[in-house]
């Protein structure tokens, strides 16, 4: 899975289960990088400015893969 995107209109903790259960019926064991890859990727602009905002940092360089998913975790609650 290289790209899982964000519907238009789409609040980001529907797709963020949306992609958790997408995830969890793959036979592929994915690692939390490639998530977040994936995530970063598929989120709409909107959302992207939210988790660039909260993340108080360069997102891409400034957080660990850990950090990251708990940021993405956060956001979808």
């Amino acid at each position: 899975m290289m790209y899982f995107p964000q519907f238009e209109n789409e609040p980001f903790y529907e797709y963020f289960d949306r992609l958790k259960e997408y995830v969890s019926m793959c036979h592929y064991p994915y690692q939390a990088w490639e998530l977040c890859h994936v995530v970063y990727n598929g989120i709409n602009n909107e959302t992207m400015m939210h988790v660039n905002y909260l993340s108080d940092v360069n997102f891409i360089d400034g957080l660990n893969y850990e950090d990251k998913w708990q940021l993405f975790q956060y956001l979808a609650h």
